[in-house]
Parts: C-alpha cells; structure tokens; sequence
C-alpha cells in the first residue's frame, strides 16, 4: 500500500491507535481513515499532493515538490496499468466469444 506508513503513523497521531497492535474493524478503520485531519502526516501530504494552485506549488519546497511527483508518477502508473488491464480484459472476453461461436483456436 503506498501510504501504509503514513495511515500506521497518523492513527497513532490522531487517535492514538497502534494499528499494528490492536484489532479494529474495516468499517471503523474506514471511518477513522475518512477523519484524519491536515495536522496528521497523513493529511499533510494529502494536502500537497491535492493542491492545483500554480502559485502554491511554485512556493513548495524541494520535499513538496517531491511528495506531488512522486504521488503524480504513482498515479500515472496506476492508469498506465488499469488500461492494460482493460484491454487485456477485452481481448479476453473476444477470444471467448469466438471460442464460443467455434472460431478460436483453443
């Protein structure tokens, strides 16, 4: 998970909940995740990485800047990959089709 260090250290900012030692649920690790705020580690980067304002992120510093490329190249990426998948899928589900009306070779 990309920001696992990130969540880990802001639930024991905020709620003072050790993530790796105690059991929580998904449903209120999910509601807890939602509230985190912009004083968390968490939330910092979060705020960096939302941030569209040219002038703003003129103003970052070198670690900012960072913080927004990198998370830019990670989403990218992720893009990158969920349309291969797509297009994988597709292929698959034509080759099915021709499977199925006994044109395909398999």
């Amino acid at each position: 998970m990309f920001d696992e260090d990130l969540i880990i250290a802001s639930f024991a900012q905020q709620y003072g909940i050790r993530l790796l030692r105690e059991d929580i649920s998904v449903r209120e690790y999910r509601k807890l995740l939602k509230g985190l705020n912009g004083e968390t580690s968490l939330g910092y980067v979060v705020n960096i990485r939302s941030e569209t304002d040219p002038k703003k992120i003129k103003e970052m510093t070198k670690t900012e800047k960072r913080i927004r490329s990198e998370w830019q190249r990670f989403r990218a990426k992720q893009k990158q990959n969920n349309g291969q998948t797509i297009t994988m899928t597709v292929e698959q589900f034509q080759q099915a089709l021709k499977n199925l009306a006994g044109g395909g070779n398999g």
